[in-house]
């Protein structure tokens, strides 16, 4: 958030589905807020290969602006966490908004701010909501 004079630069990591996808609305709000006041806004998304050309497609869509978009490829789902963390702490994120628990445990475990954003698809499969 620009704050002031000498204002500090926030790095703001978005994962896109459950997340984004959650509340698009929401997110499309903050988002355009974030990047119009100078921070830059990553998504930061899990896809297998296959579906990166989806992704693109499906965050075009979405309304949401961003600064850019960083596809995390795995093969395992076991791999989402730390593909994740190694693409914030590349980017610098300081704050990541998720709706794995494991990726917003292992971010917090690292000095990165995480929100779990809860509700979605993968929730209600995994008995959450």
């Amino acid at each position: 958030m620009v704050i002031g004079i000498g204002a500090i630069q926030m790095i703001i990591g978005l994962d896109f589905y459950d997340t984004i996808t959650r509340k698009p609305e929401v997110f499309r709000q903050l988002s355009d807020a974030l990047c119009r006041q100078g921070n830059k806004v990553h998504i930061i998304s899990a896809v297998k290969s296959v579906n990166v050309d989806r992704l693109m497609s499906n965050l075009r869509k979405s309304g949401v602006e961003y600064t850019s978009v960083n596809p995390v490829l795995y093969k395992e789902h076991s791999e989402i966490p730390q593909l994740k963390l190694d693409k914030a702490l590349e980017l610098g994120v300081d704050i990541f908004f998720d709706d794995m628990k494991d990726v917003c445990d292992l971010l917090n475990q690292n000095k990165i701010i995480s929100c779990l954003v809860v509700g979605g698809s993968f929730d209600k499969q995994r008995g959450i909501v």
